[in-house]
């Protein structure tokens, strides 16, 4: 009797359609999600993929020299700032260290968004007293983490009338002269407002 009914649950279990058989999504569920996985990951690597060969390799070479010297030139001259970040005054106060006495009348502060290229920008800094410089700021634009970078400006006609940058580009620096210095940090609006910016050692 157990074997008449041992057979007719075979028999039974033969007779179902391919897509109702255990066996049958046991093997394709590995594949199928495999396949969408990698849909999804040569989908983000097309649309948001950078080119690694570059058209102006030279300039971005000529770029890279110049960046390495305005590092050394802040750390001869020892630079340091530090940033506080007033927002309840829409108010940015930076205090800068130095071992020279002459001081740029502006400064440029670049905001970089580590995932939003789109949401870059450019501050103008203007200096109001020996080592202090200020720049008016909306609190809109804090409430994330940023990438910064201080250099001085030779002229603050490459900013609007609000302070900000009219475009994020590398050409700026290239257009002044070969004494800029930068500095560089990091800070992320959740934990802090005020902020140390140094030159790369």
């Amino acid at each position: 009797m157990a074997k008449i009914m041992a057979k007719e649950l075979i028999n039974e279990g033969d007779n179902k359609p391919w897509y109702r058989q255990f066996w049958a999504w046991f093997i394709l569920s590995p594949l199928i999600v495999v396949f969408i996985v990698s849909s999804i990951t040569i989908t983000l690597a097309v649309k948001y993929g950078q080119d690694r060969v570059l058209d102006n390799y030279y300039k971005e070479g000529r770029l890279i020299n110049m960046r390495l010297e305005q590092d050394l030139l802040a750390i001869t001259l020892g630079i340091n700032a530090q940033l506080n970040f007033d927002t309840a005054g829409d108010d940015l106060v930076l205090s800068l260290t130095t071992n020279t006495p002459i001081l740029p009348d502006y400064l440029s502060l670049e905001l970089s968004h580590p995932a939003h290229a789109e949401r870059d920008h450019k501050l103008l800094l203007t200096r109001t007293a020996a080592n202090q410089y200020n720049a008016e700021l909306s609190a809109e634009e804090l409430a994330s983490r940023w990438y910064l970078r201080l250099s001085p400006v030779e002229s603050p006609e490459i900013f609007n009338s609000t302070g900000v940058f009219h475009e994020v580009t590398d050409d700026v620096e290239v257009a002044t002269n070969d004494t800029l210095w930068r500095l560089r940090g990091e800070i992320d609006f959740a934990e802090t407002h005020i902020v140390t910016l140094q030159p790369d050692s």
